[in-house]
């Protein structure tokens, strides 16, 4: 077990936060049920930037937070965990009134892409607000361009970068988040960045990393979640050797200016990846910039014109490092310095992470009042909790005994969860069990307010929400949807009464995996749970199965014929989760594995097969 001083697992991010605000009571908040830290004091006459995603990687994101900082907001998921869209959500309702926009800034991660857009898709219909998303990839290990460059610390200098824009814009009464989000568009193909590691992270409550390095071995581009690299070495190489691999990496591809004549200046970041010691932070610094000097005078249409050390975006306890090159590309000289360096030289944008320790004056008010105070929309308030829902009285012994079933498969699949996170370790992050036990807490939390006789419609889009809103990453609003968007064809086909639901399990799986891929955009073949949810479908609207003979949950005894299609549906999936293992992954976080994830089981297929025959032993073996 890895040793770590916390409380709880449950509760690490939210304590971490009340920390950070009592460091920072005076100008800083956190929205009330939410892990979103927003400042107090809005410059509504300004864009405002927000960024996000899973915990871990701090200062990134909340570290950078301020008015006198890059971001206005920055929303907090667990432990690399997308935040939820609704967290993400509360957060730009926050910022509604801001008429210039919101830029919301994306790391390049389904999860995160998947609830930050749905999120500004809602408040852009809600509120009439304007809002631009940019998704943006510096990582260089798998490629110089395109889907495949993850977000890493690039990501801190990259919105730094446009915060000082969007402040110091010469028509700064008339700049609008239109006009940032086109800039940014621009800046975030100028972005090199290449991390090296001789250890992984272990997550809290885990007893080993995602990604085992035993003895000398060292992984280079190893992920920021402890996701495998593009090359694993059996020996340690030498700082030196170190610093060549990743100068090489990150200079050696710029692309070549319109003219001769300019020059490519550069921006370099060397990144704390969290468990290196300054001792060895000075080494490499002193070793990246030898073989930079070694490169420059092989290269002589590149300039280094700022160097810039510390953590900026860590990986909890990683021994790693990565190196980042902002470049100039063909932006002329004078507009670089303006836009990019004068950033960093500013006094007005500093950077939390270059400082080694925080003076919290006024301390004494904090004190007397008990802590640091939540936000609300209009004003500062101690968090309430929310009000909870009367419980509801099943009116038929069939929404009872529904209730029950699936109470009793929540319960199976939440005691099952560790497995997930211990498949998905293999090929990804390691915290999907870690989300299904949370969205199977949520809906067991609401599962007794909800009527399944009389209003089973709103009973499912409840589930789903909770489920969505509870497990978040990239699986949850798909898994959330599955739920919901079932239910919903289970009312159109039931018309609100529980009583003629016989056919709703096939037509509304059917219709869920309709909606998982319109919200994950993955395809048969991608190698997630696409590749066995849609067999599934494509079998049930065939008509091979028989429309009077589909699957019923509620049936008290359950007719065998009704068992024997659930078979069916099992062993397609169980042949379908089988075959996905030889596919290399397209979507997700396995896809930066490449060829490593070749013969291991991908977790969200995984997951299907066992939540079908849950669904199985629960209604019909038992």
């Amino acid at each position: 077990m890895s040793k770590k001083f916390i409380n709880q697992n449950a509760d690490v991010v939210r304590e971490s936060l009340k920390g950070l605000l009592w460091q920072n009571h005076q100008d800083l908040q956190r929205l009330p049920n939410t892990d979103a830290i927003v400042v107090k004091s809005i410059d509504t006459a300004k864009v405002q930037i927000i960024s996000g995603g899973g915990s871990g990687h701090e200062p990134a994101h909340v570290g950078f937070v301020g008015n006198n900082f890059a971001l206005s907001g920055a929303v907090c998921g667990g432990i690399f965990a997308s935040p939820s869209h609704k967290a993400v959500f509360e957060t730009l309702k926050y910022f509604k009134d801001c008429k210039k926009g919101v830029l919301v800034v994306i790391k390049n991660y389904q999860g995160d892409i998947i609830n930050f857009n749905l999120a500004a898709q809602m408040a852009k219909a809600q509120f009439g607000m304007k809002v631009e998303c940019i998704v943006f990839g510096d990582d260089v290990t798998f490629a110089y361009d395109g889907e495949a460059r993850r977000g890493i610390a690039g990501t801190v200098l990259f919105y730094s970068v446009l915060a000082h824009i969007a402040r110091c814009n010469k028509n700064f009464d008339s700049f609008t988040v239109d006009q940032l989000a086109e800039r940014a568009r621009v800046l975030a193909k100028n972005f090199h960045s290449y991390g090296v590691a001789l250890e992984s992270c272990i997550l809290p409550g885990k007893s080993k990393p995602n990604v085992d390095l035993k003895g000398n071995e060292m992984e280079l581009g190893l992920g920021i979640h402890g996701e495998a690299g593009n090359k694993r070495l059996t020996s340690i190489i030498k700082a030196d050797e170190v610093a060549e691999l990743m100068v090489q990496k990150v200079l050696s591809n710029l692309p070549r200016s319109e003219t001769k004549q300019q020059q490519q200046q550069v921006v370099l970041t060397l990144n704390n990846l969290g468990g290196v010691t300054e001792l060895e932070m000075g080494i490499l610094v002193n070793s990246v910039m030898n073989r930079t000097l070694a490169f420059l005078n092989k290269n002589s249409n590149v300039v280094i014109k700022r160097l810039i050390c510390g953590r900026f975006l860590t990986s909890l306890d990683m021994k790693g490092i990565s190196l980042t090159a902002l470049f100039s590309n063909n932006s002329p000289p004078e507009v670089f310095q303006k836009e990019v360096l004068d950033a960093f030289d500013s006094n007005k944008n500093p950077s939390p992470a270059s400082i080694s320790f925080s003076v919290c004056s006024n301390i004494e008010e904090a004190l007397r009042v008990g802590g640091p105070a939540c936000a609300s929309s209009s004003s500062q308030e101690q968090e309430k909790p929310e009000k909870q829902k009367a419980i509801e009285v099943e009116s038929t012994p069939e929404g009872a005994l529904f209730r029950t079933r699936l109470e009793a498969i929540f319960k199976a699949i939440d005691v099952a969860a560790d497995r997930f996170d211990e498949l998905d370790a293999a090929v990804g992050d390691g915290d999907m069990g870690r989300g299904i036990s949370r969205g199977m807490k949520a809906a067991l939390s609401i599962l007794p307010t909800l009527n399944f006789s009389e209003k089973m419609r709103e009973a499912f889009s409840e589930l789903g929400s909770a489920i969505a809103d509870a497990h978040a990453g990239s699986s949850g609003p798909m898994i959330g949807a599955l739920v919901a968007v079932g239910g919903s064809k289970l009312c159109e086909k039931a018309s609100e009464n529980i009583s003629g639901s016989q056919n709703f399990f096939l037509e509304g799986l059917a219709a869920g995996v309709d909606a998982v891929q319109e919200i994950g955009g993955a395809q048969e073949g991608d190698r997630t749970l696409v590749d066995v949810l849609s067999p599934l479908r494509s079998l049930i609207r065939s008509g091979q199965l028989s429309s009077s003979s589909t699957v019923s949950v509620q049936n008290s005894s359950g007719s065998n014929n009704n068992k024997e299609i659930l078979e069916i549906l099992i062993r397609v999936a169980k042949e379908r989760a089988l075959a996905v293992q030889q596919l290399t992954a397209k979507k997700g976080r396995s896809r930066y594995a490449e060829d490593r994830c070749i013969g291991k089981p991908d977790p969200g297929c995984e997951f299907i097969v066992f939540v079908l025959e849950k669904i199985l032993e629960i209604v019909f073996l038992k």
